[in-house]
């Protein structure tokens, strides 16, 4: 038994007779032996190429096992950038079943301002055999099934399949180590605006005793100037008022010595819709010489809040100067209380609207952060309206603001009302 010139194995056919078979009969027991040595080759042949085949089967199901348990996307193309295969990873991270995705295009995953560079630079490749970016960590945006855009790291690497190149990438979402960055800078801007507050502190205390030393002298002067006048006469209303506004020095003072000490503030009931005329007052004539034009709205009924009075009345002084500051060629300035009730708890509201610049709206999340401000340098330290928020939360309120830009803004206010006995 003789294949491809080589023995192969013996077939034996004995008999005692001599001379059993003749030549016509030898030659037909050589052909039958070619016969079963080629059908046992070709037997044997097709068991191998069946073990080939169940081993290679083997090996791909462990690879697609391996591929599909990464914690990292995997996605292969071909050269023409059609989407060959993506395991779990892949299809949960941009949200497809892998038959709506396999067979189309990879720029579908991409955002539109990275498709035209890609489609350039695949064709670079594949003529060139070189990529700049082959086997390094890049980070691009990657685009979801749902329109939304996040970012990821990408490494690109390229291997053979016959005469066919295939080009595969392993990405990984990096939404949440973005968002963790954030969060550590966020918390180390918390650890050094907290350290200028301290240094503010202290800074303040210090500058509040010395405003004080002047004041008080020309709250002196003021009194002496109250009991040498006329009642009513011009000197004797100038004198008041002067001496009404070293009083609320005075008060602004103690506010920022208590603040600088972290003493806690004086609680008691109160009268919210006076302190809102009461400040209003204060700025009136300024109001006049911008010409902007006010109307107080006040809701009706004895209105009690529980907290620090002098504490709400800096915090409306803040908003109506944020207001007054907004409108520097003019507007309107209107403020509005009432009481309101949610969730069978009663709220005194207090509106702030002026007919200012408004506010941004990438800026409205940021408002009330310590040293951030819109205003120039020279004009503001960007502590009123953290201030302010401090203060509205320390007496259980809430303070938020609505503006669109070139709209105006209103700051509202929502302090607890004292209940009733």
């Amino acid at each position: 038994m003789i294949v491809n010139g080589k023995p192969f194995g013996v077939l034996y056919i004995y008999s005692e007779e001599a001379d059993a078979f003749d030549s016509a009969e030898v030659e037909l027991l050589e052909e039958l032996a070619g016969d079963l040595a080629f059908g046992i080759i070709a037997i044997r042949t097709r068991e191998e190429k069946n073990r080939a085949e169940r081993a290679l089967l083997d090996n791909e199901e462990r690879t697609r096992t391996i591929v599909d348990s990464a914690y990292d996307g995997i996605i292969s193309i071909d050269e023409q950038g059609t989407i060959k295969s993506m395991n779990l990873a892949a299809l949960e991270m941009f949200g497809y079943a892998s038959e709506e995705i396999l067979g189309e295009n990879v720029t579908k995953l991409m955002p539109e301002t990275y498709r035209d560079s890609h489609t350039a630079g695949l064709a670079r490749h594949i003529e060139s055999g070189r990529g700049k970016t082959m086997g390094i960590d890049i980070e691009v945006e990657g685009l979801r099934k749902d329109g939304t855009v996040f970012p990821m790291m990408i490494v690109r690497k390229e291997t053979q399949s016959g005469n066919r190149r295939i080009l595969f990438g392993t990405v990984r979402d990096m939404t949440e180590r973005k968002e963790a960055e954030k969060a550590l800078q966020r918390v180390q801007e918390m650890i050094v605006r907290s350290e200028k507050l301290s240094s503010i502190g202290t800074l303040t205390a210090g500058a509040a005793h010395e405003i004080l030393n002047p004041a008080n002298i020309i709250g002196m002067h003021a009194q002496l100037l109250l009991r040498q006048s006329e009642e009513g006469s011009s000197e004797y209303k100038a004198a008041e008022v002067i001496y009404r506004n070293v009083e609320r020095i005075n008060l602004i003072c103690d506010n920022l010595c208590r603040f600088s000490r972290d003493e806690a503030p004086e609680f008691g009931p109160f009268e919210p819709n006076k302190i809102v005329k009461d400040s209003l007052n204060l700025v009136l004539h300024e109001l006049r010489l911008l010409n902007i034009h006010h109307e107080l709205i006040l809701s009706n009924g004895p209105a009690k809040v529980i907290g620090d009075s002098h504490q709400i009345q800096q915090v409306l002084f803040n908003l109506i100067g944020d207001a007054k500051d907004a409108m520097p060629s003019g507007g309107n300035l209107t403020i509005t209380t009432s009481e309101v009730v949610e969730e069978d708890e009663r709220w005194w509201e207090c509106w702030v609207k002026d007919t200012g610049i408004g506010i941004p709206k990438e800026i409205l999340p940021k408002l009330f952060d310590p040293f951030f401000t819109t205003k120039p340098e020279d004009k503001e330290t960007g502590l009123g309206l953290s201030v302010s928020f401090g203060v509205v939360e320390s007496h259980s309120g809430k303070i938020w603001v609505e503006s669109d830009e070139g709209q105006g803004a209103t700051f509202v206010i929502r302090l607890p009302l004292e209940e009733e006995p």
